[in-house]
């Protein structure tokens, strides 16, 4: 009996955590036929002003209104491990990333969840969510992070299979096993990303999360990241254009001043701008080659690359290539 006496607190506290808020006090009686109920404990009142005097005492802010037909206790927000607008912000953030499966963004809102009373699960519930169709069928995602977490830590090597789609439909393992020198792990649009090294490329390469499969980790350990690598990997996940691994090269693009909001969107509001007098500005940026073709080809009617002169003439050939094609059709 002593040792109920001494959980009641935290009977009392749980009661507070699932069943109040500021609109759905609980009254003094209510809380302790709850507790009888749930937890098979009786006490008296003084037990309980005592218990939730302790509990004030230990930082959790719990409430007493005495307003027209709301009389009694409440967790107020504030105390619990999520607020409100925080398990919102998280669950809508889960369900919209494409690389956490259905049934493992459906288990981490739940844990999200349980940290709110039962009046904002069933408004939760009672909400409507489209359907992600782009939502990953790998359900190896978080033992994937913890591995890749734990290999980056100790400097060691891993081994994986990576999933490439078929014709039917679904992701298929490659025929061979990847080893890599894992990085960082980095988030970019809806999807995460692990930046690695390998002996036979230069510079960093990125491979998805959500289409590793069978990761473990090796024996051998990770050679010494270059100070340029270093480098690299924070411009990388700084940046939005993020869609292609290689050696970053710099070049200038010159753009229309229309597309000044996509453009600091995109490498942020401390990249280097030169502005002209004409409705034109120039852009230096640094990144893979590819990245800067495809968003130049994306933007074509508004941005065209000046340097350097090779990149510019990739550019042209590809433009030529593609009117080909059209004026051949």
């Amino acid at each position: 009996m002593e040792n109920n006496k001494k959980i009641i607190p935290w009977y009392i506290l749980n009661i507070l955590q699932e069943n109040t808020d500021e609109e759905h006090p609980v009254s003094e009686p209510a809380i302790r036929d709850l507790c009888e109920r749930k937890h098979g404990v009786t006490f008296e009142r003084r037990t309980l002003y005592s218990s939730v005097s302790m509990l004030k005492d230990l930082g959790y802010d719990i409430e007493y209104t005495n307003t027209g037909s709301s009389q009694g206790y409440y967790l107020a927000d504030k105390s619990r491990t999520f607020t409100e607008p925080e398990v919102l912000l998280l669950c809508n953030a889960v369900h919209a990333s494409h690389f956490i499966s259905e049934s493992q963004s459906k288990a981490l809102m739940k844990k999200l969840l349980s940290s709110q009373n039962k009046y904002f699960r069933k408004s939760f519930k009672d909400s409507v969510y489209l359907p992600n169709p782009l939502k990953t069928a790998n359900n190896q995602l978080l033992q994937n992070i913890r591995i890749i977490s734990e290999a980056i830590r100790t400097k060691h090597v891993i081994h994986f299979h990576y999933l490439a789609y078929g014709f039917d439909g679904r992701q298929h393992p490659k025929d061979k096993e990847y080893t890599v020198e894992p990085r960082y792990i980095v988030y970019h649009g809806s999807r995460g990303y692990m930046l690695v090294t390998q002996t036979t490329h230069e510079g960093l390469i990125k491979y998805r999360l959500d289409r590793m499969a069978d990761v473990t980790i090796g024996e051998e350990t990770v050679t010494e990241l270059s100070e340029e690598d270093n480098t690299d990997a924070y411009a990388l996940s700084r940046n939005e254009m993020f869609m292609f691994s290689g050696t970053p090269v710099k070049a200038t693009l010159h753009c229309q001043d229309r597309i000044l909001d996509t453009m600091l969107d995109t490498f942020g509001p401390s990249a280097h701008i030169l502005r002209h007098e004409d409705g034109f500005f120039d852009l230096s940026i640094t990144s893979p080659a590819q990245n800067i073709l495809l968003f130049a080809q994306q933007y074509m009617d508004v941005i065209t690359i000046t340097e350097p002169a090779d990149l510019k003439k990739q550019m042209q050939d590809m433009l030529k290539e593609t009117l080909e094609r059209y004026l051949g059709s």
